[in-house]
């Protein structure tokens, strides 16, 4: 689906922002309007790549009976690393839409490196004890 979405959004951004802009408007021609709607679209593209990402590493930190990780690094990532900083944007900074979805990208990033990370140091683990109980090497490939 991702794939889907985003050879549009990469190559023609115009055709996804015209579903959105009356065809009465002349706002569509505005240059300005035309330049925050593609940013806005490759930062939502880049939210789903990484959000996708998460409930994948998630998905199987789940399998690994790693529920209790997934539940706090989600809890505390999405208030600091999104919630906060965007009442903050908002609320103090008056920033527009663009820095709100650049947050989103920034937390889901975060969100996927530290569950990519996790990931790793179970796959390494379980590499190390299996290789106990055989005798061999615990070398990582």
């Amino acid at each position: 689906m991702i794939v889907c979405f985003s050879i549009p959004v990469i190559f023609c951004p115009q055709h996804i922002i015209h579903f959105f802009v009356s065809d009465n408007s002349e706002s569509l021609n505005n240059t300005i309007l035309l330049k925050y709607a593609n940013t806005t679209c490759l930062l939502v593209l880049f939210y789903f790549i990484f959000d996708g990402l998460v409930w994948i590493f998630a998905g199987i930190l789940i399998a690994f009976e790693d529920t209790k990780f997934v539940m706090i690094m989600n809890a505390t990532s999405v208030w600091l690393v999104a919630i906060l900083p965007t009442c903050i944007a908002v609320n103090f900074l008056n920033c527009n839409a663009n820095v709100i979805w650049q947050t989103m990208v920034v937390y889901a990033l975060i969100n996927a490196l530290g569950f990519y990370l996790r990931y790793f140091s179970k796959i390494a683990k379980k590499n190390s004890i299996y290789c106990k109980l055989k005798g061999l090497d615990p070398v990582i490939s």
